[in-house]
């Protein structure tokens, strides 16, 4: 089982540098930017990816997910501060069976 893991970690690694240099280029002043304006802003992507890896990590310790439970409904909310255009702690929302 390790074995057919480590190639696994290793990509996880080595996406993890990657999104880790593409989130800290995110400008902080186009944080309620949409893409398309049915799309979550820029600053609710960029919480998405950055729960990425601690979601699958969430994942990694269950037993059994029955997906016919899951919300697959975008939750996560951000608000940007008018004056620091940063997230406000607790101004996101999240909910679903990872984020329990």
């Amino acid at each position: 089982m390790i074995q057919m893991l480590e190639p696994m970690w290793s990509e996880f690694r080595e996406e993890a540098v990657t999104t880790r240099r593409v989130l800290e280029r995110v400008p902080a002043d186009k944080l309620s930017w949409k893409p398309h304006p049915k799309s979550m802003s820029l600053g609710q992507l960029a919480l998405h990816v950055a729960g990425i890896p601690g979601n699958l990590a969430k994942l990694a310790q269950v037993d059994e997910l029955d997906a016919s439970q899951a919300s697959f409904e975008p939750s996560a909310r951000i608000r940007a501060t008018p004056s620091s255009k940063r997230a406000e702690p607790g101004s996101w929302i999240t909910a679903g069976p990872l984020n329990r």
